[in-house]
C-alpha cells in the first residue's frame, strides 16, 4: 500500500482499517466512483463518442450504448413515462 498505509498487503490493509476509515473510503467512492482508471478510462472515452455521434447528427444516443462493459441502471418510472411520451 501507499507509503505503508494500512498494511503492505490488502490482507493486512483489511485488517488495520478501523471502521471510521472503512466509512470514509465507502463515502469517497461513493462520491467519486470508482477507483478502477481501465474503467474511468471506459466511461471518458464513452463520453467522447457520445458527444462526436451527436455532433453528426445522432438523435438520441444513451452514454450506455458506448459503453459495452458497463450494464445500465434500470430506469425509474417516471423516466420510463417520458421515454414513452416522446416516442422512444
Amino acid at each position: 500500500m501507499l507509503n505503508g498505509v494500512g498494511g503492505r498487503t490488502i490482507y493486512e490493509a483489511k485488517q488495520n482499517l478501523s471502521a471510521r476509515e472503512v466509512q470514509l473510503w465507502y463515502a469517497l467512492h461513493q462520491r467519486r466512483g470508482s477507483f478502477n482508471i481501465a474503467r474511468r478510462f471506459q466511461q471518458e472515452l464513452a463520453f467522447v463518442k457520445q458527444l462526436l455521434h451527436v455532433q453528426v447528427g445522432a438523435k438520441r444516443t444513451d452514454i450506455w450504448d458506448y459503453q459495452p462493459n458497463e450494464e445500465a441502471p434500470p430506469l425509474t418510472f417516471e423516466e420510463a413515462q417520458a421515454l414513452y411520451q416522446r416516442g422512444g
